[in-house]
């Protein structure tokens, strides 16, 4: 038997909650739209989305590669998840007891994605950029081959582009997820369950955890964290149900208007990288998606070279006002 190569990055069971309304055939499928100025909404099988191959594969140098062994710890517990955000759903409310599990799970969903990938992959070549460039202007390393001296020359350093091995990334992106800071900040924080009104549907997408500040006009240039008093964390679980965190707000279940429900899908619709996923689709949400194609929050590395130096400023942009 083959190992399967095609690794899901959103859990199948987490997207079953977003299944379109009316199914047929053996397998559930799901509404994907490319965050885009053309949606191009396609009716596509939930095994084939929110994946992509080799995405856990371990790939150490002079090993052969391991795609299983991800794969099995994160089924092992997608199952306890799956079971949770059942749980939630199917009575309204989030248990006191739960509020941890939920915590883990938000903060896995936050940094296994493609965009929290992305990321880390940049940020490391250009630690490795810089620190080689910053080597050869101090004469520390030995002199290039000819050929390599006159390609220097001719296009600057930064014409070597490092490869970072899978395994490394994977290695940065699960220490933050399972490091249980995110998870401790969410504990301390208010938890509200969002349920939508008759005729209103949550949406979701290939990065569904949503940091929202209500003025960040006030403090840019620079980022924000979670322990910012007026952020905003908001995940939506299934099409009737989004969780939503915050420092000032009250604990509890509250079903909201359709505009409220709108402004959290606008929120999933920015922090989403490049497909939003729903249950139905209809020309409002295609004009939402086109309207904010091209406005970006997440994670954002500035590397700044001086002669001989370098810096990296990483900040975490959010979602803000419409």
């Amino acid at each position: 038997m083959t190992t399967p190569k095609k690794h899901h990055f959103l859990p199948q069971f987490y997207l079953e909650q977003f299944k379109e309304i009316s199914q047929s055939g053996k397998y559930s499928k799901i509404w994907q739209l490319e965050k885009s100025t053309v949606p191009n909404p396609t009716k596509v099988s939930i095994k084939d989305i929110g994946c992509k191959t080799d995405y856990h594969t371990l790939d150490l140098p002079g090993q052969e590669k391991d795609r299983k062994t991800i794969e099995k710890a994160l089924t092992k517990l997608e199952t306890k998840q799956s079971d949770l955000i059942k749980e939630i759903c199917e009575t309204n409310e989030i248990a006191e007891e739960t509020k941890p599990s939920l915590a883990d799970f938000i903060a896995t969903m936050r940094y296994r994605v493609p965009a929290f990938k992305e990321f880390i992959e940049t940020s490391l070549k250009a630690d490795v950029q810089n620190t080689f460039k910053i080597l050869m202007h101090q004469k520390q390393l030995p002199p290039p081959p000819r050929e390599l001296e006159e390609l220097f020359q001719k296009e600057g350093y930064d014409c070597i582009e490092p490869k970072i091995f899978n395994w490394i990334l994977l290695k940065f992106m699960l220490n933050m997820a399972f490091d249980g800071k995110d998870s401790s900040f969410f504990t301390k924080m208010k938890w509200q369950l969002i349920l939508a009104p008759t005729g209103c549907s949550f949406i979701t997408g290939d990065s569904p955890v949503a940091i929202y500040h209500p003025n960040y006009e006030a403090i840019r240039p620079y980022g924000v964290g979670l322990v910012f008093k007026d952020i905003e964390v908001t995940f939506p679980i299934s099409k009737k149900h989004l969780v939503k965190l915050t420092w000032n707000g009250k604990d509890g279940s509250l079903q909201e208007q359709k505009n409220q429900v709108e402004e959290y899908n606008r929120r999933t619709i920015i922090m989403a990288k490049k497909y939003v996923f729903t249950s139905e689709t209809n020309p409002h949400l295609e004009e939402q998606i086109v309207g904010y194609h091209n406005v970006k929050a997440g994670y954002q590395t500035d590397n700044m070279w001086y002669g001989n130096g370098a810096i990296s400023h990483i900040r975490f942009i959010p979602v803000t006002v419409g």
